[in-house]
């Protein structure tokens, strides 16, 4: 989907969208424009969402 979707799916501005996009990648250092890394996110958040979701914790 391309930000206008994603903007309405999250109920925000696109601007706002665009944003966060930009943090994420200045933060992590990643590029988001990479398919291979978007595939590779995309699947681990499918399978966090199978597992439950994720609770903010990094211990098991």
């Amino acid at each position: 989907p391309g930000s206008s979707e994603a903007s309405s799916s999250l109920g925000v501005h696109r601007n706002t969208t665009a944003y966060r996009l930009k943090r994420i990648e200045e933060v992590t250092g990643w590029d988001l424009r990479e398919p291979d890394l978007r595939l590779a996110l995309s699947l681990a958040l499918r399978i966090l969402d199978a597992e439950g979701g994720f609770d903010g914790s990094l211990s098991e």
